[in-house]
C-alpha cells in the first residue's frame, strides 16, 4: 500500500509541474511507436507522466532495467513532440 502512495504522490507531483494540472499520462507515448514494455518499465522506474520522462535526467532513466540511452534519447524526443502537441 505505501508503494501506491508513493506512486500517487509522485503522479500529483507531476501533474503540479503543468499550467491547469494536465498532465500526459506515459502511456500516451505508445502512439508515438514506444512499446509498452518499455512504458512498463519506465512505470517500474516511478515515471508515470510524459512530463516526468520529459524532466529525469539520462542517468536516472538509464538506472532502469532495460533501458538503454538510446532509448532514453527516443523516449525523450517523443515525449518531447507529445508536450508540444498537448500544449497547442
Amino acid at each position: 500500500m505505501a508503494m501506491e502512495e508513493q506512486r500517487d504522490q509522485h503522479v500529483e507531483e507531476e501533474m503540479e509541474e503543468e499550467p491547469g494540472g494536465c498532465a500526459v499520462p506515459i502511456e500516451a507515448l505508445q502512439a508515438q511507436g514506444i512499446a509498452a514494455a518499455d512504458i512498463k518499465k519506465l512505470r517500474e522506474g516511478n515515471i508515470y507522466t510524459v512530463e516526468g520522462l520529459a524532466h529525469a535526467c539520462k542517468k536516472e532513466l538509464t538506472s532502469i532495467k532495460g533501458i538503454s540511452e538510446a532509448k532514453v534519447e527516443k523516449m525523450q524526443k517523443e515525449g518531447k513532440r507529445r508536450r508540444v502537441i498537448a500544449a497547442q
